[in-house]
């Protein structure tokens, strides 16, 4: 599981409300995973051990996405990675 403490690129986070913010790309390092990885979650189901699970979820903004920090730890948890 990702770290609470790990820094980003100040350029691909931003802290609103209370909640951390990340870019795409901040959002596939912050889960060790690539881009195309997080792109390919967010098209369709990820398939894991026999079991069919949604991608985490995303916000678009404007036309750029983001992810919620907090929400990509609970969706990790859940995946059971």
């Amino acid at each position: 599981m990702p770290r609470k403490n790990e820094r980003t690129n100040k350029e691909e986070r931003s802290e609103r409300n209370g909640r951390v913010w990340l870019s795409e790309q901040a959002a596939a390092d912050y889960l060790g995973v690539t881009k195309r990885t997080l792109q390919r979650w967010r098209s369709g189901v990820v398939r894991a051990n026999g079991q069919v699970v949604v991608g985490p979820q995303y916000y678009q903004p404007a036309g750029k996405v983001f992810y919620d920090r907090d929400e990509l730890d609970g969706w990790v948890v859940s995946f059971g990675r």
